[in-house]
Parts: structure tokens; sequence; C-alpha cells
């Protein structure tokens, strides 16, 4: 060896060991992906049935008033027989206030007239009526 060439103080370069996918560290890295997955599946479908039900919401908007009270009944009955198609399908009147409020939801006087009846009569829907439809589509779907 000379020592007046530094190139042949040199040693061969060795590369690292290859890498390997499955270590026994990576488990929980598989798990916190798959949990990453049916999060963002989750979100995916809860943006989805949002989308539908404001969808709905904007359609009975642009209605005219004269139509407004039957569709909004129509909106209300077709996603309860989602639900409990049996049931639902047949009730009317205070059968059909009694299952609302036994599926949690919450009806004040002026409702509680409104769905037994009053659309019936043509009336025109409580003030809040676009804000309540939204909450109770989203309990009953």
């Amino acid at each position: 060896m000379n020592p007046q060439n530094p190139l042949e103080q040199l040693r061969d370069i060795h590369l690292p060991d290859p890498i390997v996918w499955w270590h026994p560290n990576t488990p929980g890295w598989f798990i916190v992906f798959f949990l990453i997955a049916l999060l963002c599946i989750y979100l995916y479908w809860h943006t989805i049935k949002n989308r539908k039900i404001k969808k709905q919401i904007h359609t009975l908007l642009n209605l005219p008033k004269e139509q407004r009270p039957l569709k909004i009944i129509m909106t209300l009955k077709a996603a309860a027989i989602k639900k409990a198609p049996q049931k639902a399908n047949r009730l009317q009147g205070e059968q059909w206030v009694r299952w609302i409020e036994n599926n949690g939801i919450k009806l004040n006087q002026e409702w509680n007239y409104w769905l037994s009846q009053g659309y019936l009569q043509n009336h025109q829907p409580p003030k809040d009526w676009y804000k309540k439809l939204s909450h109770w589509l989203k309990k009953l779907h």
C-alpha cells in the first residue's frame, strides 16, 4: 500500500440491509391506518346523508306555498317509512304524531296540531319548519 495515494486507503461501500415491509413493530401502524380508513368512510357516508337532506329541504323551500304542506308531510312520511315500513305507512292523525314523538322527536302544541290535521286544511307549517324538518330527517335516516 502506497501512503502517498489516499484512494488506496478507502474501503468498499457497504449498503444497509433491505427494508422489510413486515416488521414486528408494524402491526400497530396497520391498526392506525385501518381506523383512519374507517373514519374516512364514516365521514363520507355522513356527508352524503347530509347533502341528501339539504337537497330535500332546498327543494321544499323552492315550492310554492300552496304545495309545501303536503310535500313536507310526504317527505317526513317517506323518511318514517324507511325506518319502519309496516308501522309508519298506516298511521294518520294523532297516531302519526304519537309515532313521531315515540321516535325521539319532540313536538310543541303548534306542530302537534299541524301534523295531525292542519296540513289537511292546507294551513301553512309553523315558522321554523325547515329547521325542524332537517332535524327530524337526520333522526329518521
